[in-house]
C-alpha cells in the first residue's frame, strides 16, 4: 500500500443510491436503485444485456480512500481507470456515452449526498481521476476463476518455498472457503517461487496441494473471501458472475457468507448470476434482485425490474401456454384470482405468475406493449394486477407509465401516446376502499362470516378469531393460516374460500371478474 496526503476530512459511510446510465453500450435509459436496508443486490439477466458493464462502470467511478493507521496514512482499495474497462478502439471511441451517479458519505458529522455525472468526450472520460469520490472499492472479476494452471508456464518442474499461514485473518480465509465447499482445510500455506511470485497452497486430508492444482472455483473463492477479510467498513464490493464454478448448494452458503461479512462491515456487496436460486424467499430479506431486459423496438431502451420473479420474466422471451394470463403481485393476489377463475369457470384456461413489487406492473406492461410491436404478440388475454393500496387512481398509473415510456413520437394523439394508452389498458386493480392491502380486507371479509355455516368454514372462522391479538394486518392473516394448519398453500386457500362468502367480496374482485367474463364467452367458442 502506497502513502499518500490525506484528504482534508475523514469520509465515512457511503453508500451508492442510485445510478442512471443514458447510454452506455447495450445499456440505454435505465436506472437502478440500490436498496438501504439490503446490503447485496444481484444483477441480473441474459448475455449481452449490461450487467458486467454496471459493475465496470462503478469500479471506474471511485478513488481509493485514505486511511490513516496511527502515524502513517494508507490507501485502500483498488483504482480503476474508465479506459480499463471501455478502451478505445477502431470500432468505437464511446463518446456518446453518459451516466450518473447518486451516493452519499459522511464528512464528520455532516451527511452528504451527491450525484456524479459521467461522460466521455472525443479524447478523455469525465470525471477525471482527481475529481471521483473516495470509497473503497474491490473488483473481482472473471479473470479470477482462470485456473493459475494455465497462467504458469513453467510446468516442468515447479520449485517453491513452503511457509506455513498462521496468522488469523489467513486462518479465517481458510475456514470460510471450507464451510462453503464442506472442505475441512487443516492448514494453508504460501509457496513462493522466483522472485515475488507466489502461489496459494493448503492441506486437505493428508494432502498438501497449491494454486496449481485446485479446482478453478476453489482458487476463485479463495481470492474472493481474501478481498472480503482485507475490505474496510463501507468498502464497495463488485463481483462478476457470481455462480461461476459453483453448484448451487456452494453458491447459496457462499451468499450466507456474504451477508455476514456485509452486516459486520456495513459493506455493499453487488453481484451479476443467471443462477435464479438467488431470487428464492430464502435470501429476499437481504438480496435485492434487479433483472435487465432490453426492448426491440424503438425506443430500444433497457428495462430494470425489482425483485421480480423469474416466471414472469420468462414470458418476455416465451409465448402464452394458455388462453389466459393474469400478473400480480404475490401468492395473496395469486389465490384471489386462482378463486375468481374458478367461480367464473376459466381456471383451465388461467395461467397466473407474480412479478413481485407494485411498481413492477408499469415496467411489465410498457415492456410487453414493446414486444408486441416486435412480435406481433397479441394482449388482449394478459392483465396486470395490483393489490389497491398503491396506485389505487389512474393518475398514478399515468405517471409511472409516463416514467418509463418517456417517447413522444408523433406528437399529441401519436406513437407514444398510444403506447402509454395501451399500456394502461392492461393495468387494473382490486376495488380496495381507503387503500387497505389484500391482506386487511380478506382478513375483514373472514370475520364478518357468522358461525355455523359449515364444520370447514366454522374452522377457518375460529382461526381467525385467534390471531385478532395481532395488530399488523399480514400478522393477522399468517397467524390464522398458521392456526388452520396444514401447507400454507392449502390453508390459504381455505381462508380465501371462506372470504369469498363475504358480501364484500363481489365488489373487492369487480374489474378482475368482468376482465375473465368477458373473455369466457370467446375462449368457450374456441374450445
Amino acid at each position: 500500500m502506497a502513502q499518500t496526503n490525506q484528504p482534508p476530512v475523514q469520509i465515512t459511510q457511503q453508500r451508492l443510491i442510485s445510478m442512471q446510465i443514458k447510454r452506455l453500450k447495450s445499456l440505454v435509459d435505465v436506472r437502478i436503485v440500490f436498496e438501504d436496508d439490503k446490503p447485496l443486490t444481484a444483477i441480473m439477466g441474459p448475455n449481452g444485456f449490461g450487467k458486467s458493464t454496471i459493475l465496470h462502470l462503478l469500479a471506474s467511478s471511485f478513488q481509493p480512500t485514505n486511511v490513516r493507521t496511527g502515524s502513517t496514512q494508507i490507501v485502500q482499495g483498488e483504482e480503476w481507470q474508465y479506459v480499463n474497462f471501455f478502451p478505445s478502439t477502431p470500432d468505437g471511441t464511446w463518446s456518446s456515452s453518459q451516466a450518473s451517479i447518486t451516493h452519499t458519505y459522511r464528512t464528520g458529522a455532516k451527511e452528504n449526498r451527491e450525484e456524479l455525472t459521467i461522460s466521455k468526450s472525443i479524447r478523455y472520460w469525465l470525471p477525471k481521476i482527481k475529481s471521483k469520490p473516495h470509497r473503497e472499492t474491490y473488483y473481482v472479476g472473471v479473470k479470477e476463476s482462470v485456473p493459475e494452471i494455465e497462467k504458469e508456464r513453467i510446468l516442468k518442474n515447479v520449485k517453491y518455498k513452503t511457509k506455513d499461514q498462521v496468522d488469523a485473518q489467513s486462518e479465517k480465509i481458510r475456514k470460510k472457503v471450507g464451510e462453503i465447499l464442506k472442505r475441512e482445510y487443516s492448514k494453508s500455506y504460501i509457496n513462493q517461487l522466483s522472485g515475488k511470485r507466489s502461489l496459494l497452497g493448503v492441506k486437505y486430508g493428508v494432502i498438501n496441494y497449491s494454486s496449481l492444482s485446485m479446482g478453478a472455483g476453489e482458487q476463485r473463492l479463495f481470492k474472493l473471501i481474501e478481498t472480503l477479510e482485507k475490505a474496510g467498513k463501507y468498502a464497495l464490493i463488485l463481483i462478476d458472475e457470481l455462480d461461476l464454478l459453483l453448484h448451487t448448494d456452494a453458491l447459496n452458503r457462499l451468499l450466507k457468507v456474504l451477508k455476514e461479512y456485509a452486516l459486520s462491515k456495513s459493506l455493499q456487496i453487488i453481484f451479476t448470476t443467471h443462477r435464479e436460486s438467488v431470487t428464492d424467499v430464502d435470501f429476499s430479506d437481504y438480496i435485492a434482485v434487479r433483472h435487465l431486459y432490453h426492448s426491440l423496438v424503438a425506443p430500444y431502451k433497457t428495462l430494470c425490474f425489482n425483485d421480480t420473479k423469474p416466471e414472469a420474466l420468462a414470458r418476455l422471451t416465451g409465448t402464452l401456454i394458455k388462453d389466459l394470463e393474469i400478473f400480480c403481485e404475490d401468492d395473496m393476489a395469486k389465490a384471489i384470482i386462482e378463486k375468481l377463475a374458478f367461480q367464473v369457470d376459466v381456471a383451465r384456461f388461467l395461467a397466473i405468475s407474480s412479478y413481485g413489487p407494485a411498481i413492477n406492473s408499469f415496467t411489465y406492461a410498457s415492456a410487453f406493449i414493446l414486444k408486441r410491436e416486435s412480435d406481433g404478440t397479441p394482449l388482449d388475454k394478459t392483465l396486470f394486477v395490483l393489490d389497491g393500496d398503491e396506485y389505487a387512481t389512474l393518475d398514478e398509473r399515468k405517471t409511472q407509465i409516463k416514467r418509463i415510456l418517456t417517447g413522444n413520437e408523433g406528437g399529441q394523439g401519436g406513437l407514444g401516446d398510444r403506447r402509454r394508452a395501451q399500456a394502461l389498458d392492461l393495468l387494473t386493480s382490486f376495488n380496495s376502499p381507503d387503500r387497505k392491502c389484500p391482506e386487511e380486507m380478506l382478513y375483514n371479509m373472514v370475520r364478518s362470516i357468522s358461525l355455523g355455516v359449515n364444520d370447514q368454514t366454522d374452522q377457518v372462522l375460529k382461526a381467525a378469531a385467534e390471531a385478532s391479538g395481532e395488530i399488523q394486518p399480514k400478522q393477522k392473516v399468517e397467524k390464522t393460516l398458521e392456526y388452520i394448519g396444514g401447507e400454507r398453500s392449502r390453508a390459504l386457500g381455505h381462508f380465501i374460500d371462506v372470504a369469498a362468502q363475504s358480501h364484500t367480496w363481489p365488489a373487492y374482485t369487480e374489474p378482475v371478474r368482468q376482465w375473465l367474463e368477458v373473455r369466457k364467452t370467446v375462449i368457450l367458442e374456441q374450445h
